[in-house]
């Protein structure tokens, strides 16, 4: 059988692929959480610009539409831990 094709860089299916975190950032109070790219693809299809899915994208706290996709970890602040996220005493 032939090899599969590999998916274009940029898009979610590629996104999805790459085996690491994948974070959805809000662009207006830097709230994030850990991309569900089958949530994602089954209204924007796997061959979707990730950066134009996260244009459209609203977000839940603040209500701004506009997000970004990133596998850095966001920064959280300096009273959180950066491994388990919970304040320290």
């Amino acid at each position: 059988m032939p090899a599969k094709k590999p998916a274009q860089s940029g898009t979610l299916a590629y996104l999805a692929e790459c085996g690491r975190a994948v974070y959805i950032v809000c662009g207006k109070c830097s709230r994030f959480t850990v991309a569900n790219f089958y949530k994602i693809a089954q209204s924007a299809g796997w061959r979707a610009e990730a950066d134009q899915v996260g244009k459209r994208m609203r977000c839940t706290a603040c209500g701004y539409r506009g997000a970004k996709f990133t596998t850095e970890r966001p920064q959280v602040g300096r009273s959180v831990c950066p491994r388990c996220l919970r304040p320290y005493s």
